[in-house]
């Protein structure tokens, strides 16, 4: 299973790395030391949801954040899992219908 990490805490650590590594270290070395710094940041919870069909404007939306990545067709609830096993915004796994 993957790990769920911040993208503002991956952020946070590639800023802190260019203004102290970039101008002092050879690429390979600081890209090592940037990836040494992205497996220190903690872990969240995976975060698990399903595509449901919304009966108020008949979109499939996130059940955990109400995201519809959808444009044109809008497929179903267990079109959308085989398309999408995660959500685009909230990156909850998509598990059932």
């Amino acid at each position: 299973m993957d790990d769920v990490i911040s993208r503002q805490d991956v952020i946070g650590v590639i800023d802190t790395a260019e203004t102290i590594y970039v101008n002092n270290l050879p690429p390979m070395i600081y890209v090592h030391t940037l990836k040494k710094a992205i497996m220190t940041i903690p872990t969240q919870p995976q975060r698990t949801g399903r595509w449901i069909l919304d009966e108020n404007d008949f979109l499939t939306k996130c059940s955990e954040c109400g995201c519809h990545p959808w444009f044109g067709v809008i497929p179903t609830t267990k079109e959308a899992t085989k398309k999408l096993p995660h959500c685009p915004m909230c990156l909850a796994k998509m598990e059932g219908e």
